[in-house]
């Protein structure tokens, strides 16, 4: 049994498990609050149920109308028809806010029209991006914020995938996240002052410094109540070698939703991950499936790949507007990470325009994206995301004594369980969740299972015995 156990032990450190180390009453970091525009699955929960919203524009609002000192809004496009736009409540924040003194300043896309901007006072401070002398490629793409920068109580930092439009909080797929602390608003601030050109809160247009002309961030490391986070200004900051890291650190699951997806080498790194037993899916975009830059997806819907069936494309009348990835949510010792901010996955988001890209290192921040990414997935067409399984235990093989073998597996699988003494049950998985194969034998502790009638690919054997429950990666 000692030789079994320490075989079982090799195959969990090449392969990853599932679930590992899971708990029901997982947290997320009280600094931290993040929110989606369109329904979730909380089936598939950690512990934390991630929020859906459509007040998104209500929450931006909430959040000016506690400011106390400073309002720092980057924002590429407003658009607001009236003054009874939905989106509107924003300009009617910042107005209340510049009315009671608080210093308010706003930068947008010059390129942009803006239209929600007519409905700012004059006591707002606006500035626009350039719109001569730029690459043709550029644009001021930015979506955060910055609440009392200077307070380190109350310090809130948003950024979001969002424009600022009815369309875009109602319709358009979106998520945003508010972080509290100060660390992280000032480098957000930094970014900020290099485009307004001062500090004051009247921009100097003459030193405002755009796109390449912008300097890299000295800092992009930073620790927020525990949870490492990481923020990447482009084009200085390396956006994309950033995104490729994301990508290359995934052990065990990773999934994805993007809007515009044009760049070939992080399609090849996760080309790569998929093929040698990585699980996940994407949901992209119709706009990046066609015309002269579509090699990310030729890439990834190839058979052995993601495929059609795990790759899902949103064709409606609005737009998949979220830039988001989350990696190993499903493996909490593996270092789960999320991707999300404004940087679209393209050449001119990484090399011309003004954007920021955010990654934080936290399994409950994972699985809040997984859970939006799920229930997107299944409405785009996709299979379902199976239920979180529950009360399983943490892998400790010196008492579980739990081995699935060989594996990989050609046909026959055997599953070992040491001292049953009950009904063991045994279900095969696929990696959407999907029941492939269910057996169950009386007072045993071994069980043998053809799956000579399976497709080759990755999927998870989970064995219930008594109050236990273990969950396992095999491949066939």
């Amino acid at each position: 049994m000692n030789i079994k156990i320490l075989f079982v032990k090799k195959i969990a450190l090449a392969l990853g498990l599932i679930f590992f180390g899971f708990s029901v009453n997982a947290q997320l970091n009280s600094k931290i609050k993040v929110y989606f525009n369109h329904p979730v699955n909380n089936a598939v929960s950690s512990g934390t149920n991630a929020i859906y919203t459509a007040g998104f524009a209500d929450t931006i609002a909430a959040y000016i109308n506690r400011a106390k000192y400073t309002v720092d809004i980057a924002q590429y496009d407003f658009s607001a028809s009236s003054s009874s736009s939905a989106i509107a409540v924003i300009s009617t924040a910042a107005n209340a806010a510049a009315a009671r003194g608080v210093t308010v300043r706003w930068i947008y896309c010059g390129s942009e029209t803006n239209t929600g901007l007519s409905l700012l006072s004059a006591s707002v401070h606006t500035v626009a991006s350039p719109t001569v002398g730029m690459n043709s490629s550029y644009i001021m793409h930015n979506k955060f914020m910055i609440i009392d920068r200077n307070v380190a109580s109350t310090a809130v930092l948003c950024t979001s995938s969002m424009d600022w439009s009815d369309e875009m909080i109602t319709e358009d797929y979106n998520n945003m996240v508010f972080i509290q602390d100060q660390t992280l608003a000032k480098a957000y601030t930094s970014q900020f002052v290099q485009m307004w050109g001062d500090t004051t809160s009247t921009a100097n247009v003459s030193a405002g410094k755009w796109s390449t002309n912008k300097t890299a961030s000295t800092t992009t490391s930073f620790t927020v109540n525990g949870t490492p986070i990481s923020v990447f200004f482009s084009p200085m900051d390396g956006a994309e070698t950033q995104l490729e890291n994301v990508i290359n650190s995934a052990n065990n699951d990773m999934y994805f939703g993007i809007y515009d997806f044009t760049l070939s080498s992080p399609a090849e790194d996760m080309s790569t991950k998929y093929r040698h037993g990585v699980t996940g899916f994407g949901n992209m975009d119709q706009y990046s499936t066609t015309g002269s830059s579509i090699a990310p997806y030729d890439t990834l819907k190839a058979t052995n790949v993601l495929g059609t069936a795990n790759l899902q494309i949103y064709t409606g009348s609005y737009i998949y507007h979220n830039k988001m990835i989350c990696v190993d949510q499903g493996a909490p010792t593996s270092d789960p990470q999320v991707g999300t901010g404004s940087y679209n996955w393209t050449s001119a988001a990484s090399n011309y325009s003004d954007e920021n890209f955010m990654v934080i290192h936290d399994a409950t921040v994972a699985n809040l994206y997984y859970q939006s990414l799920c229930q997107d997935f299944h409405v785009l067409g996709g299979a379902a995301c199976a239920a979180s399984t529950t009360g399983i235990s943490k892998y400790d093989f010196g008492s579980q004594q739990l081995a699935v073998y060989p594996n990989p597996v050609v046909d026959v699988v055997n599953v070992t369980v040491k001292n049953v003494g009950t009904t063991l049950f045994v279900r095969v998985t696929d990696q959407l969740g999907k029941v492939v194969l269910e057996n169950q034998a009386n007072q045993t502790n071994e069980m043998r299972l053809n799956l000579s009638g399976l497709s080759s690919g990755v999927y998870f054997v989970t064995v219930t015995t008594g109050s236990d429950t273990y969950t396992q990666k095999l491949i066939k």
